[in-house]
């Protein structure tokens, strides 16, 4: 018996380990702060939407975000057309965005930017930006 109870417990420990770790999402401001590291790399991100007249972003927190320091926790959407279109079902909500990190705007002729990195949404922007939170805002 206290064999069979031993081979269940290492079981368990076995399946435990072998089980994926929660998803972690990179910190705004910390690609931002080292935004040569991340240049093209694809990625999720989790944040709000900040979006109006000259405004298309992702912040970290809705109610207290910077713009153009080095480590913003604000970053600027390319390739957003989905959620401009229809701003009043994305602004201020809770979303997983995918696309490309871009870690400057050179080049790059934009009115709503909250700092010179961004995220690139690409040409998908219905699958790349994902409302998670459906009652805010």
């Amino acid at each position: 018996m206290n064999r069979f109870l031993a081979s269940i417990a290492t079981s368990l420990l076995l399946a435990a380990g072998c089980a994926p770790a929660a998803e972690k999402f990179p910190s705004i401001s910390d690609l931002n702060a080292h935004r040569e590291d991340h240049d093209g790399e694809r990625m999720t991100l989790r944040g709000y939407l900040v979006l109006g007249e000259e405004q298309q972003y992702i912040v970290s927190d809705p109610k207290s975000y910077t713009l153009w320091s080095r480590d913003s926790n604000c970053l600027s959407l390319l390739n957003a057309g989905i959620a401009i279109e229809d701003e009043k079902r994305f602004n201020g909500k809770l979303v997983e965005v995918t696309g490309v990190f871009r870690k400057s705007l050179k080049g790059i002729i934009t009115l709503s930017a909250c700092g010179d990195s961004a995220i690139d949404i690409g040409s998908d922007p219905g699958k790349n930006i994902v409302i998670l939170d459906q009652h805010r805002g």
